[in-house]
């Protein structure tokens, strides 16, 4: 798993997402999350709205990223915001 800084969503442009459709995930909150999709390298992945901004992969849909800047729809995450490497 690929972790990165996170910054409070308050501080992200949420305009710059579109937002692709809601889900819940397992918490002890059971809170429900909006997600929009985003573009890794040649893959896309969700982007969670919550005071973090975690993106997940469309096709294990499971935790796989979390996000240190605001990022656009369609977007290419530098690599070099990757600050480690816990699978």
């Amino acid at each position: 798993m690929y972790l990165f800084k996170g910054d409070s969503i308050d501080k992200i442009d949420l305009n710059s997402f579109r937002i692709e459709q809601s889900f819940s995930l397992e918490t002890d909150s059971e809170e429900e999350f909006y997600a929009r999709s985003v573009k890794f390298g040649d893959k896309y992945f969700y982007v969670i709205a919550d005071k973090d901004i975690y993106c997940y992969d469309l096709e294990k849909f499971s935790l796989a990223k979390k996000v240190k800047h605001s990022i656009k729809f369609d977007e290419t995450i530098p690599t070099s915001l990757i600050l480690e490497n816990s699978d």
